[in-house]
């Protein structure tokens, strides 16, 4: 049996940041959810039980933890730094899907979030 393709995907990453275009965005911190699906061959991983033959995720979680900490006005950018940054520890990853929500953004309307979402290749594969 083989398998046919994998991802490791975590899941509404909750963080507390200071993005967006307002100067008050920036000043204090909002709520932040983020979502991170890297696709990569785990087949060795699920045959062996090796953390070594996997993408560890706590790793990824750190990255995103890291980059969120840096302020930025737009939400797509956060996203392009998270991806690439993943792409840059991780070369053995095909790509990588980041979506990046703001919760409770200052627009006046009754909203759960507005989400970017940008999915990067790595061109080296």
């Amino acid at each position: 049996m083989n398998i046919k393709s994998s991802q490791l995907i975590l899941n509404d990453i909750r963080l507390h940041a200071r993005h967006g275009v307002m100067k008050q965005e920036r000043m204090i911190d909002s709520l932040f959810r983020v979502s991170l699906s890297v696709t990569t061959d785990l087949s060795k991983a699920a045959l062996n039980d090796m953390l070594a033959d996997t993408v560890n995720y706590d790793s990824l979680y750190r990255i995103v933890k890291r980059e969120m900490a840096i302020p930025a006005q737009l939400i797509e950018h956060v996203a392009y730094r998270i991806g690439r940054e993943v792409i840059s520890q991780f070369p053995q990853v095909e790509e990588v899907d980041v979506s990046v929500t703001k919760d409770n953004p200052p627009m006046g309307g009754d909203m759960d979030g507005a989400t970017v979402r940008l999915v990067l290749a790595n061109d080296n594969k």
